[in-house]
């Protein structure tokens, strides 16, 4: 079959384009040809005028834009670092798309249509290229394979066009248990739970392109997107409490480097340093979605500290991988160990969700499969 996989994955975020390479090589190894859709929607003029900012006063507005000409060429590098990824790894369609109008007027030759993982489906994305509304045109399948709705409702304003955008997948599923039973609540029709696609691959199938240690000697990696003072002071005490140096990976915005004391700051880390100084770090302490799923699949100790007071993201995943008490919210502090994790316990547990997972998506696959041959 020939599948073109719809997700992010062209923006300077290292979860969204490792999902996206992970739900490549998982629907290869099942013997599919597979491409993701070549859309870009920060090319689209409308694009920026419709994104959601956070308000920022000047002074920090100053200091920002002051820390990215400093960093200017560490910023260059990491995106070159991203580009190469795509450009060595990533197939994409042949065709280039900014606009979903660009997309009906030459839509790509495929049997399935996926929309893949990540927050595609948060109603303030306003983009309904990842709802897929094309694929019947060319009478393709579509296949939601672990989207994220980011939220625990819809907006009433964008609840009836996001029930009609899902009603007309032919398979569902949900990266998040609140998620799924959202969407079965709206929507009237079964949803499965599944795991985030980097985790479907296996650690070894990881390791063989994160290469050797990048960082010598023994550290704590800390990935934040966010700044948070009682984050910044949790990771320092357990530094100081357990002799480890920092090594700091900061988020896309240079605000977040915080100021917390670091051995290293890595400004320019792409895709495979970033998962290179998980694997090789002594432990991890993150908010991020994905830096959570890769130190649990790496077997690294690990706290992730919300962001938010409700990120059900997170929880989510570690409700499901049975740690979910390794997740400490706003304002709290960790009151045991971060090493007092034994991995071996849950992997009966993570071996039977990834079984469900890879059902979902071989029922979802087989089943649009025999429909296509059937017409």
């Amino acid at each position: 079959m020939n599948i073109i996989v719809s997700t992010f994955y062209n923006e300077l975020n290292y979860g969204a384009l490792l999902q996206a390479y992970a739900t490549q090589i998982i629907l290869e190894n099942l013997g599919h040809k597979v491409k993701m859709l070549n859309y870009d929607r920060r090319a689209n003029p409308s694009f920026k005028s419709n994104k959601i900012r956070p308000q920022i006063d000047f002074k920090l507005r100053f200091f920002i834009k002051a820390l990215r000409i400093i960093l200017y060429y560490q910023l260059k590098k990491k995106r070159e670092r991203f580009e190469t990824f795509i450009r060595d790894r990533v197939h994409q369609t042949d065709c280039r798309y900014s606009t979903i109008d660009q997309i009906y007027d030459n839509i790509p030759s495929a049997d399935i249509f996926l929309a893949g993982s990540d927050q595609i489906w948060n109603p303030y994305t306003n983009d309904e290229t990842y709802f897929l509304p094309f694929a019947k045109k060319i009478g393709a399948k579509s296949i939601a394979y672990s989207p994220s709705i980011g939220l625990s409702d819809i907006p009433i304003s964008k609840r009836s066009r996001f029930i009609e955008l899902v009603r007309d997948f032919d398979f569902l599923s949900c990266r998040e248990t609140e998620g799924a039973r959202l969407i079965e609540r709206l929507v009237g029709r079964d949803c499965a739970t599944v795991l985030d696609p980097v985790l479907l691959v296996d650690k070894e199938d990881w390791k063989k392109i994160l290469g050797s240690q990048k960082i010598q000697g023994d550290y704590i990696l800390v990935y934040v997107t966010h700044r948070r003072r009682s984050t910044e002071k949790n990771i320092s005490n357990i530094s100081e409490k357990t002799g480890l140096p920092i090594v700091l990976i900061p988020g896309e915005n240079p605000a977040t480097r915080g100021f917390m004391r670091a051995k290293r700051v890595t400004w320019d880390a792409g895709p495979i340093e970033f998962l290179n100084y998980i694997y090789y770090a002594k432990a991890v302490c993150s908010d991020s979605f994905h830096a959570t799923a890769f130190s649990f699949l790496f077997s690294r100790p690990f706290f992730t500290f919300s962001h938010t007071k409700s990120d059900y993201r997170v929880s989510s995943l570690l409700s499901r991988l049975g740690v979910k008490d390794r997740l400490y919210q706003q304002g709290e502090t960790p009151v045991r160990d971060i090493f007092d994790i034994d991995f071996s316990s849950y992997e009966e547990n993570f071996s039977k969700q990834r079984l469900l997972s890879f059902d979902y998506l071989n029922k979802a696959l087989g089943k649009a499969i025999m429909n296509d041959i059937s017409c």
